[in-house]
């Protein structure tokens, strides 16, 4: 997967899926985690910044409606099973990104820790 899909994914994560973690269910988000690790390409390490920002987390996921879908019929999931590796990350360092995001006005703690979520993570990627 590109590197600039990766990134449009996790930012797509962070912001739709993070709040379907405070609202949902359990589930198992070590085993995911699992999968995503055995998908990294030998002789490259997962990004540790990514997963120490995940830490305790695994409590808020729940289950994903396995009849949701996105408008052109887009599965879910859960950030464990997307994780971007050191050398990835340096490449998006690398490439001069820029983010823009609106939150159309929205006041409120859950908005500004969505914010800072973001601002977070792009510029730990450089962008």
């Amino acid at each position: 997967m590109k590197i600039k899909t990766k990134l449009y994914l996790l930012l797509l994560i962070l912001v739709l899926v993070v709040p379907l973690a405070v609202t949902g269910g359990k589930k198992k988000a070590a085993e995911t985690a699992e999968e995503a690790v055995e998908a990294v390409p030998a002789g490259d390490e997962i990004d540790p910044w990514i997963l120490e920002t995940r830490r305790g987390l695994e409590k808020y996921r729940g289950s994903i409606d396995p009849s949701f879908r996105g408008p052109d019929g887009q599965v879910p999931t859960w950030d464990t099973e997307l994780v971007l590796t050191l050398s990835e990350v340096e490449k998006l360092k690398r490439g001069g990104y820029t983010v823009a995001f609106n939150m159309d006005g929205a006041q409120g703690e859950y908005h500004e820790a969505m914010t800072k979520g973001i601002k977070d993570t792009c510029d730990h990627l450089g962008i």
